[in-house]
């Protein structure tokens, strides 16, 4: 079930962000400058790779989370249509239906 920012039905988005660790998962990716590996980003977090890989999985089904596999790695990152970067410092994650501000990663 893969949505779409233009899709106006908020609470798939809103159940797969509802979790703190997947919360944080997008926090984490939208602030980054550049797409981070499972691993990369489990050791961010703190968390294990499996539980890491279990809400990366839940983020990537409703389309928020996109990876691109270099090789035998593959790099996560905020799909490119949920991203609206502002010019205060901040990102933006908007679902179409509302929108979160995230602080750059310094």
């Amino acid at each position: 079930m893969t949505m779409d920012a233009s899709d106006t039905n908020c609470l798939p988005y809103l159940k797969a962000l509802s979790d703190d660790t997947r919360w944080q998962i997008v926090e984490a990716l939208i602030s980054a400058d550049d797409p981070m590996t499972l691993g990369e980003l489990a050791t961010k977090l703190k968390i294990s790779n499996y539980k890491a890989s279990r809400h990366v999985s839940v983020l990537e089904e409703v389309g928020i989370l996109e990876t691109k596999k270099v090789g035998r790695r593959k790099f996560l990152s905020v799909e490119e249509s949920y991203r609206a970067p502002i010019s205060s410092g901040r990102e933006v994650l908007n679902l179409g239906c509302c929108s979160f501000e995230f602080p750059q990663e310094q």
